[in-house]
């Protein structure tokens, strides 16, 4: 099954097809494919808003932000769908010397997710902070312990491409968040100067 499973385009459907019998690989084929197509769907939805947000906030341009009459935000997810594609188009000709595009979608999927540990190991560290050490709460203090495992497992386990670029990554966000503490500052001590006068 180990080499079958690796080389074959569907391993999940040859491993439960090997456990359970081969009229389990249709079954299971359809269910990834429609987890794949649900997966899409909730992926726009967070595109378009995540987009909306950035705007509001002042970190992405306002175009971002316009919504049509339905509160869809065509604009913004066209402009993400143009920089995607530019990307695409970017990796094709980057690739074309001999590496795989899978490869390089590999590690930036290994990146992304790397990213996501951040603010969940930082989430894990309020909840200890804002619930405290007691026995009362020893059940959110056990799950806050075992998410910041889990996240120290995960980085561990991470290659060093996957590592060197999600602390860059990690490093200009903050480095647009220092702009926009700035920018904030600014605001602050205008908004005060002009209620002093």
């Amino acid at each position: 099954v180990e080499g079958n499973t690796g080389e074959g385009r569907a391993p999940f459907a040859i491993s439960t097809s090997t456990i359970l019998g081969g009229w389990a690989a249709p079954l299971v084929s359809a269910f990834t494919a429609f987890a794949c197509l649900t997966s899409l769907g909730s992926w726009m939805m967070l595109v378009g808003q995540a987009g909306v947000r950035a705007a509001n906030d002042g970190n992405f341009p306002k175009i971002y932000g316009e919504m049509d009459k339905n509160g869809i935000p065509k604009k913004g997810l066209l402009l993400a769908a143009v920089k995607m594609t530019a990307l695409m188009i970017l990796i094709t000709i980057m690739n074309s010397s001999g590496g795989k595009a899978s490869d390089l979608f590999g590690e930036l999927t290994g990146i992304a997710v790397l990213l996501t540990m951040l603010p969940y190991f930082y989430s894990c560290v309020d909840l200890i902070r804002f619930e405290g050490f007691n026995i009362r709460n020893s059940v959110s203090l056990i799950c806050s312990v075992l998410g910041c495992a889990f996240c120290f497992i995960a980085l561990m386990g991470a290659s060093s491409f996957e590592l060197s670029g999600t602390f860059i990554v990690s490093l200009i966000i903050l480095m647009f968040y220092g702009r926009k503490m700035h920018q904030r500052q600014n605001n602050d001590s205008d908004n005060n100067t002009a209620e002093a006068l």
